[in-house]
């Protein structure tokens, strides 16, 4: 499911009913990243607020009370600095383009993930271990170059690594203190 502004408030009838149907073991939620696809009102129409993020992560942690042996997450990542409840922190990863995955598309073109960001090599034109070994964009995330000082700093810094990248490195959850950093 991918969460939004919108429909973030049915993370828990959406997994009581298909885990009483099919008896799901893993729920990953995505968060809505803006896109060029969609009009610019509607992508700030969908995109939720910090305050509905960290009610969606209550949502998991009463999910998971109820359903102790199903695997939740929230599989897109966003700051974990942003969420005030600490507790609720288990339940964000971190991004792991360029470390454990990249996206290659039907024509061949390799990105940082099915979200999208620039196009590293074409698979069909480049050998895939060359892009992955050699590619600039890869390596500067590898070596968190692009990463903001206070974020280099943080204590979350390896749970969390500044959020999404495919937002251009610093994730627009980010606080401004970071955006600005």
């Amino acid at each position: 499911m991918t969460v939004t502004a919108v429909n973030y408030t049915e993370v828990v009838p959406l997994v009581d009913y298909i885990k009483s149907k099919y008896n799901i073991e893993f729920v990953a939620l995505n968060r809505f990243i803006p896109n060029s696809y969609l009009p610019e009102n509607i992508n700030k129409m969908l995109i939720p607020t910090i305050d509905q993020l960290e009610s969606t992560l209550s949502d998991l942690d009463i999910l998971n009370s109820k359903y102790p042996d199903m695997n939740l997450k929230y599989a897109i990542h966003f700051p974990h600095c942003i969420i005030k409840n600490e507790k609720l922190r288990k339940y964000i990863g971190r991004c792991g383009f360029g470390e454990h995955y990249c996206s290659i598309d039907m024509n061949g073109n390799m990105q940082m993930c099915s979200y999208g960001g620039p196009i590293l090599g074409n698979v069909f034109s480049e050998n895939l271990i060359d892009i992955w070994n050699n590619n600039s964009t890869l390596n500067s995330y590898r070596s968190e170059d692009w990463m903001p000082k206070k974020c280099k700093d943080c204590t979350y810094r390896n749970n969390c690594v500044s959020g999404c990248k495919v937002s251009s490195g610093i994730d627009p959850f980010a606080p401004d203190i970071l955006l600005n950093a």
